[in-house]
């Protein structure tokens, strides 16, 4: 059965779908002048990792894994060279990314949004082929953006743009099938599709392992056997340039989920219950509308069951599916609770309340109280988003004003994790690059200096400095200065360092003339 409904005229229609493009792109605009540069961790990581594709080697950084991003980083890097090969004549296309990553990183920034834009304008077009007003994908897209999570698929070299843009699409295939399964049935195509976009979505981060579920809205076994065989098929398909890391990357991730402590950290064994139900209360403050969503999405299947009225096409099934995906993700991410992980469940978030909607818009007149409700909350989303950026860029600030007295007062910047510093995004992109770019930085860059915090030793972009090395370099100029991230004693000794200014957005550090006579490095 399919829902039957009065359509909007096709003007309205065509005018819905131009104001959500245009929303969209003058909100990734703005989002990209205000915050202007790109982090070291992970947009130049990722930056460099898809480098080292496109010189013919392996990627070092697969924890994500994130091996379709770098792919695709890679295609546009070799596109945008060659389109700029005028420009920049002779340059080889590895010292021009190594001298331009801004205007690479916003070549890939324009592809990924393009590639967003595209998977909400397929998710529209696949509710209006499933009969339901473009009104319910209107406020399903609007609830979704009421989130601070979308916050971080725009201006991001990073899996979250490209692995919402996946989801997106996998809400669309199975919001088209549930609205109306007659016309478009669960063929063999159809799982297949569904089973390549999951792999696809589960190699760009392995936050999207709950879309596996989605499996679940198929009709029968032999259904999800072949959308699990295209999965795994397309997973190892996107996971060719990592093979060779492929031990090191299960290794970390089995070790990840063993051990209680973020990113592995921590004893060994699983989170506690108390643990976990404080993070849970940290991602609802986060990312409200997901657990209110989710909340709604029940209480209506208990409300559908318990009064035993039929829904139209598959329309109970891909609720319940929607439910199972979020609470998975939820008790997923608990663990670490970082709300832009949440972010391969939004295009969920969008699905089921766009089901829900389409239940209840049986005139033109609901119709177009449902699109003031979406612009309602889009306008309520944009605020939000607006106040968080406002934040954003006011840590910016303060960051590279901590860095600017260090050189106003005469002393050698010395930037290590948590200084937006250019050279220093360098230096970490090409860290997790596995130093592949370190001679060609150096002669770049050559009076660059950093502290890696884990070896308790400075570094330029080629080698690590010994000690004879360090007080040499150091010794012609007036003082040193570190700028970053507040450090912790097993990361430095307090006998070398002195801070001069603590803030939200960075610490600086002065070197004490006596830092020779302290263990150095690894020395006890």
């Amino acid at each position: 059965m399919k829902i039957q409904q009065r359509a909007l005229p096709r003007d309205i229609d065509l005018l819905v779908y131009v104001c959500i493009a245009v929303s969209f792109l003058v909100c990734a605009w703005l989002i990209d002048h205000l915050l202007g540069s790109f982090t070291a961790d992970p947009d130049y990581a990722y930056l460099l990792n898809g480098l080292d594709i496109v010189i013919g080697h392996a990627p070092s950084h697969v924890d994500h894994p994130g091996t379709p991003i770098q792919m695709l980083i890679a295609v546009i890097i070799a596109i945008t060279w060659l389109v700029t090969l005028p420009a920049h004549g002779l340059d080889t296309i590895q010292d021009h990314v190594l001298r331009h990553p801004l205007f690479y990183m916003e070549a890939v920034n324009a592809v990924f949004g393009t590639g967003i834009l595209g998977a909400l304008l397929f998710f529209c077009r696949c509710i209006r082929q499933g009969g339901a007003p473009i009104a319910a994908a209107a406020v399903g897209i609007a609830v979704m953006f009421t989130s601070y999570a979308p916050r971080f698929i725009f201006h991001r070299i990073m899996p979250e743009p490209v692995l919402f843009a996946g989801a997106l699409v996998l809400a669309g295939l199975i919001a088209r099938c549930a609205l109306d399964p007659k016309n478009f049935p669960q063929t063999r195509n159809y799982s297949i599709m569904l089973g390549v976009v999951i792999g696809f979505c589960l190699t760009a981060k392995v936050t999207s392992a709950p879309l596996l579920l989605a499996m679940l809205f198929l009709d029968n076994g032999k259904a999800r056997i072949a959308a699990l065989i295209a999965a795994v098929l397309s997973a190892a398909f996107f996971l060719l340039p990592a093979m060779f890391h492929f031990y090191q990357m299960v290794r970390g991730y089995i070790h990840i989920a063993t051990h209680r402590g973020e990113y592995g950290g921590g004893q060994s064994g699983f989170v506690s219950a108390t643990d976990l139900w404080n993070n849970i209360q940290i991602l609802f403050g986060g990312a409200g509308e997901t657990f209110l969503s989710v909340t709604l999405f029940l209480f209506c299947l208990f409300l559908f069951s318990v009064l035993r009225k039929p829904l139209p096409g598959k329309v109970y099934r891909a609720l319940l599916v929607t439910v199972l995906v979020i609470v998975a993700e939820i008790l997923l991410v608990a663990k670490q609770p970082r709300p832009y992980y949440l972010v391969p469940v939004l295009p969920f978030v969008a699905l089921g309340n766009t089901l829900l909607v389409s239940l209840v818009s049986n005139s033109i007149r609901m119709s177009a109280l449902w699109l003031a409700a979406a612009v309602a909350m889009s306008t309520w989303g944009f605020e939000k988003t607006r106040a968080a950026l406002l934040s954003d860029v006011t840590f910016n600030n303060t960051n590279h004003r901590l860095q600017q007295e260090v050189k106003q007062r005469g002393c050698l910047l010395v930037p290590y994790y948590g200084a937006d510093d250019p050279e220093f995004n360098l230096f970490f992109g090409n860290m997790t690059a596995g130093y592949r770019f370190g001679s060609s930085l150096a002669r770049a860059y050559p009076d660059f200096v950093t502290y890696h915090t884990a070896l308790r030793q400075f570094m330029n972009f080629d080698h690590t400095l010994n000690r004879t090395e360090a007080e040499a370099r150091f010794s012609k100029e007036k003082c040193v200065e570190l700028v970053g991230v507040p450090l912790g004693e097993h990361e430095i000794s307090f006998h070398t360092v002195k801070p001069i200014e603590k803030s939200s957005a960075g610490t600086v550090y002065e070197l004490l003339p006596g830092w020779p006579d302290e263990p150095y490095g690894k020395e006890p």
